[in-house]
């Protein structure tokens, strides 16, 4: 467990720091986008989470990012910070993209396969519905199937162009 105040840190850095109710060390200085605060540290800005965790434990090993684990990104706290992969960071988040991750069933309700391959977040059932909704209005709209026949045609257009003894 890490004390605030170190004095592995210098005094500038403790004077931007207060305590919630929480137990956060709630960064109070200058932030950037999303939220992280900034401090200036050995001759460059750098993110001010980072540098607690970097002097106040270890550094942080390679490609590794720190995740919040109170979710609170002002937060210095280094027993609030746990070195993880940018991937599983994201996955903890709730960004949509975590949201969809996490999800085990369409919007429409149906089940997602368990055996689909990672990152395919495609509904069986609502794909085939989609199909046939595609089908029936092609066999009965007359507009409909013109457009999907120039598409058709207009798709490997840059193709015919290049090699014209193929038309």
């Amino acid at each position: 467990m890490t004390v605030i105040g170190d004095s592995r840190l210098p005094t500038r850095f403790w004077d931007k720091v207060t305590v919630s109710q929480t137990g956060c060390w709630e960064w109070t200085a200058s932030t950037r986008a999303g939220g992280y605060g900034y401090f200036y540290w050995q001759g460059r800005d750098d993110l001010a989470h980072r540098v607690a965790y970097a002097v106040l434990v270890a550094t942080v090993p390679g490609k590794l990012s720190l995740d919040h684990l109170c979710r609170v990104r002002h937060c210095v706290n280094p027993d609030h910070l746990e070195p993880v992969t940018h991937r599983t960071n994201v996955l903890r988040g709730e960004a949509p993209t975590a949201q969809k991750a996490r999800a085990t069933e369409c919007p429409n309700g149906h089940p997602y396969p368990d055996a689909q391959a990672p990152g395919n977040r495609r509904c069986v059932p609502c794909g085939q519905d989609q199909l046939s909704r595609k089908r029936e209005r092609y066999a009965t709209d007359p507009a409909y199937r013109a457009r999907a026949i120039e598409r058709s045609r207009n798709r490997y257009r840059h193709l015919r162009a290049a090699n014209p003894a193929r038309t």
